[in-house]
């Protein structure tokens, strides 16, 4: 994790990290508790990041953790599917938003695969609606398609648990 307001240049200085970065630790942290491996969790963290620049996109004043926090704000959650794929669920305004099905199984075996996954011009693309609900059934848990199991960490309520101030 790269500190986004300043390095640590030489000893005894400091790294000065973001309320961006503190909320990229506390999810990391909650999926590091559930075993994840690290390398999905760098998956993870930089699918938050491409996330919130897609977002930024449509709208400019989006800004992770703080467009998170308050009574009114949007639920993103994190959706691990059978362990193989990621997406993100994005409430904005009342409009759900499905992001990624990126797979994570080549992550768990080559180093460098999450170089390749950040190379890749669509990592966190929006998906269409119907392309995502059309995969669910009747035997299968969530809009993703999870087969087996579904892994859910609510990033919002991380951010809120943060403490931040607005």
């Amino acid at each position: 994790m790269r500190p986004e307001h300043g390095d640590a240049r030489g000893r005894g200085s400091s790294r000065l990290f973001s309320a961006r970065n503190l909320l990229q630790f506390a999810v990391a942290l909650h999926l590091r508790q559930l075993q994840i491996p690290v390398s999905v969790l760098a998956a993870v963290v930089y699918a938050l990041t491409a996330f919130e620049k897609i977002v930024r996109t449509e709208e400019p004043e989006f800004e992770l953790p703080m467009s998170l926090l308050g009574l009114s704000a949007s639920d993103l959650r994190i959706v691990i599917g059978d362990g193989r794929f990621l997406y993100l669920f994005f409430d904005w305004r009342g409009t759900p938003r499905v992001f990624g099905r990126v797979d994570l199984q080549p992550l768990r075996t080559d180093r460098l695969a999450l170089e390749a996954l950040r190379q890749r011009s669509q990592f966190m693309k929006p998906l269409p609606a119907s392309d995502v609900f059309s995969q669910a059934g009747a035997d299968v848990g969530g809009p993703e398609g999870s087969r087996y199991w579904r892994l859910e960490v609510g990033v919002t309520r991380v951010a809120r648990d943060l403490r931040l101030e607005i």
